[in-house]
């Protein structure tokens, strides 16, 4: 039997999610890219989510269709902060290094609501995903002329039982048969 099972999402809870994967529930999904989740759970990915820029709908750039790397001079970007995710830090690197036009603002490791309501709230940019376009009612979520991505694929405990095992192996020969 499978279901949904909610969980608090935020700065305060989210350790406390990925600990109690294996016995609240058995999978997540999402974008987990981080050495601290790695601690509690395995990883399988099942695919690429590109990084795109999100902006207050009331932003100059909300207008555009598609970014480039230009238009994000002298702007705050908003992003993961380094050390914890090899995406982003490869990321912050390279436009700390080419691009120091671009000011990047750390927000902690993980983004939240309070996130996303920052960016609209101190009409800054923010380091986003294309799958998250329409998570913020405030925010338009642009693409950008770079190719920079990050995994996604299911999390679950570091031994997993019999049923998860099955179950993974299923998702592989889906995944291999596409």
């Amino acid at each position: 039997m499978s279901s949904v099972v909610p969980y608090e999402d935020d700065h305060v809870h989210i350790m406390e999610v990925f600990q109690s994967i294996g016995t609240k529930f058995d999978f997540l999904i999402g974008s987990f890219n981080s050495k601290q989740i790695d601690i509690f759970t395995s990883y399988k990915i099942l695919g690429f989510y590109n990084l795109c820029v999100a902006v207050p709908k009331t932003h100059s750039l909300a207008k555009k269709k598609r970014l480039e790397i230009t238009d994000l001079y002298h702007e705050r970007l908003l992003c993961v902060s380094g050390g914890d995710c090899l995406n982003i830090d490869d990321f912050r690197k390279d436009v700390q290094t080419l691009y120091p036009q671009i000011i990047l603002e750390d927000v902690g490791y993980f983004y939240d609501l309070d996130t996303f309501n920052r960016c609209e709230e101190q009409g800054c940019l923010l380091l986003t995903l294309d799958v998250w376009n329409h998570i913020h009612p405030s925010l338009i979520t642009l693409p950008v002329s770079w190719h920079y991505q990050m995994p996604y694929g299911l999390l679950y405990q570091k031994n997993p039982s019999k049923q998860v095992k099955a179950c993974l192996k299923e998702i592989e020969k889906y995944y291999k048969d596409r």
